[in-house]
């Protein structure tokens, strides 16, 4: 369409939008992903990539995440969560009456600018976000992804786009916190330390855990392959199989 080649937010669209993948869009102009019009909506972990606006053939504006309002017709969306990737623009914010709250989105390799018209909010970053493969239209996370355990808790649904549960301790530090974008990526591996591969480190850290039970300091419920509540030989020769392995 003219504008918003993904999702079209105007007047009145106060509502919350989680848990998309917004790709390989196209709009005219304003927004190839997502277009917000004097509108405060929610948006939250969402996956925003590969999008195109232009003009008469050549990059237009906002091609990620368009924000606009005026002051008579202002837009103040919470844009949290969201991996906002591969455009020309990343973020743009128009007119004088749109105040954008921004937090924990990964915005990268926007080739003019990540953000116009805005800063960067509160835990936004800007990383690889390592998807498994989109060229086939697969934007999951892999395994090892930077983006892994850095969202904010606030917005974030229950659920991924999948329905797997949200958050989980994707990076091994014992701390659940929501994956940004759409995707939580769950690996059952024996993955420790949320690099996303089995490896020797894994193997020692079992077997230094060895008859270790769950009411014990120190006791990693990853390393209790059966879930008996005690590691032991069938524990550390499981984990040992799946060395080399990679979510």
């Amino acid at each position: 369409g003219t504008y918003a080649g993904g999702i079209l937010l105007q007047t009145g669209a106060n509502g919350t939008v989680t848990n998309n993948w917004i790709v390989q869009n196209g709009a005219l102009t304003g927004g190839g992903g997502i277009y917000i019009g004097s509108a405060s909506p929610t948006i939250a972990n969402n996956t925003v990539a590969d999008n195109t606006a232009s003009v008469n053939g050549s990059p237009g504006s906002g091609e990620g995440v368009y924000i606009y309002g005026t002051d008579t017709a202002p837009a103040s969306p919470r844009v949290e969560n969201n991996i906002v990737a591969s455009h020309t623009y990343g973020i743009w914010v128009g007119g004088n009456g749109a105040t954008p709250l921004l937090s924990h989105n990964d915005v990268w390799n926007s080739s003019v600018a990540n953000y116009r018209q805005v800063a960067p909010g509160s835990g936004d970053i800007s990383t690889d976000p390592q998807f498994v493969n989109p060229l086939n239209d697969d934007y999951h996370l892999g395994g090892g992804s930077p983006v892994i355990d850095q969202g904010a808790v606030p917005d974030s649904p229950n659920t991924d786009i999948d329905g797997d549960s949200r958050p989980v301790d994707g990076n091994g530090d014992s701390i659940a916190l929501p994956d940004i974008g759409a995707d939580e990526m769950i690996c059952n591996l024996p993955d420790f330390n949320g690099d996303g591969q089995v490896t020797a480190l894994e193997v020692q850290a079992a077997a230094s855990s060895w008859h270790l039970s769950a009411t014990d300091p120190g006791f990693n419920p990853l390393t209790d392959r059966n879930g008996d509540g005690i590691v032991n030989l069938i524990d550390v020769m499981r984990i040992a199989s799946a060395w080399g392995q990679s979510c």
